[in-house]
């Protein structure tokens, strides 16, 4: 077991470089997913046309109500709304009415003229003929970023800036309204943040799926350089081990030197002799790949009981089991003929 352990050791690392180059990607997404589980994207029609058979969407349009000096803007349902995560409202309750609204920190200022957010609670406004009641003000997301990062993952609700805003509940601006025919369209999709669906639906929209890509890729920026690093690590361990191996075997062959001798002399040709000992080396180093295998999916499992799936794709796997068992068989293949173009009596002294 000693014997296999160095270059078990190396192909474990390499294991972890390639999973730590494609899963933790995945790994932030599931991250950001917990603390913002809203499934919400945002496509124009024609790329909603294009992908509507693959995935089951359900789309929000874009409606308005036509009020001069604000802008009304669908609220999309509690399970679906930014707004109803923690610490996205001032004053107020998320709307359980359709003739509930939500209005932004300016609005309350600008248009209703109240400092106090409090203030602004169970007040009846009119738009456009229709009577709402102010359920709730919006923390005013000029001021605070954090809440402000949130709300804009969903430019949906904020697409016209320069104005107040008010928020009026789907169902009831969807009936009331006036369609927004040139605006991006919002669709929800359930299991968003699962596998690889997301990286998946990024790479066919061909552009960002929300405000927290440029995290997301800021991070696999980070761990690709993590990477690259422990790649250049364990190639200089591999370098190392190569001379460690190269005498190893060189060691072995001398120690091993009269049973090779008898060998022939007993009748075994020096061909035999070569694949002998060239198999039992490239055996251990097969051995040596699948302790690596073995431990690499150990420490996946526990991995994956913790909620973080780290994987290689089969087809990386191969091309390593291939290139390890070529190299082991260099490795041993040249200095053991070599020795073995030594006389047998040579061999026997």
């Amino acid at each position: 077991m000693s014997r296999l352990l160095p270059e078990a050791v190396i192909v474990l690392l390499l294991f972890y470089c390639l999973a730590a180059w494609g899963s933790l990607e995945g790994i932030f997404i599931k991250f950001i997913s917990d603390g913002r589980p809203i499934e919400i994207i945002q496509m124009r029609t024609d790329q909603y046309e294009k992908l509507q058979n693959h995935y089951d969407f359900t789309v929000y349009q874009d409606y308005t109500l036509h009020e001069p000096g604000i802008h009304v803007a669908p609220l999309l349902p509690r399970e679906d709304s930014a707004l109803a995560m923690p610490g996205m409202l001032a004053a107020g309750a998320f709307p359980e009415n359709g003739d509930e609204v939500i209005i932004g920190a300016d609005y309350c200022k600008d248009v209703i003229h109240l400092a106090n957010p409090a203030a602004a609670l169970a007040q009846k406004i009119d738009i456009q003929g229709y009577e709402f009641t102010i359920s709730a003000v919006a923390v005013d997301f000029l001021v605070d970023n954090n809440a402000g990062e949130e709300f804009y993952a969903i430019p949906l609700y904020w697409n016209d800036r320069d104005k107040p805003i008010v928020l009026v509940p789907y169902k009831t601006l969807e009936m009331i309204g006036t369609p927004v025919t040139d605006a991006l369209m919002s669709v929800k999709l359930p299991g968003l943040y699962d596998d690889n669906v997301y990286l998946e639906l990024r790479e066919q929209l061909g552009t960002e799926l929300s405000w927290w890509d440029s995290k997301i890729m800021a991070f696999q920026g980070i761990v690709d350089l993590v990477v690259l690093v422990l790649l250049l690590a364990v190639a200089t361990i591999a370098v190392t081990a190569l001379i460690f191996i190269k005498n190893e075997t060189a060691l072995e062959l001398y120690y091993r030197r009269k049973e090779l001798g008898y060998l022939q002399i007993f009748g075994m040709s020096r061909k035999k002799v070569f694949w002998m000992v060239v198999t039992e080396r490239t055996t251990r180093t097969i051995c040596s790949f699948i302790l690596a295998g073995v431990a690499f999916t150990v420490c996946a499992a526990v991995a994956a009981i913790l909620g973080f799936m780290i994987w290689i794709p089969w087809y990386l796997v191969a091309v390593m089991a291939v290139v390890v068992v070529l190299y082991s068989f260099m490795l041993c293949a040249i200095p053991t003929r070599q020795f073995l173009r030594k006389d047998v009596v040579d061999l026997i002294r």
